[in-house]
């Protein structure tokens, strides 16, 4: 496992959340990952993405929709 990025902060939906990211192997594979710690207001929400470069690149707008349904509760 490789960072890339060793953190930023970003919000979702008001809450504060900090998002690293980077890259590492899976079977032999390349893949990249994305971990993204949401300090939820009970508990902590982990969200842990990681793909191929080509498929992480796709699916992108899927992911920016999954983080724009997050809600605070």
């Amino acid at each position: 496992v490789k960072i890339v990025d060793k953190g930023s902060k970003i919000t979702v939906d008001g809450m504060e959340a900090t998002t690293m990211s980077g890259t590492a192997t899976n079977d032999g594979e390349p893949v990249n990952w994305d971990l993204t710690i949401i300090n939820a207001p009970k508990k902590p929400v982990l969200a842990n993405i990681y793909a191929e470069k080509a498929s992480m690149e796709k699916y992108m707008t899927q992911v920016q929709a999954f983080f724009k349904s997050v809600k605070k509760q």
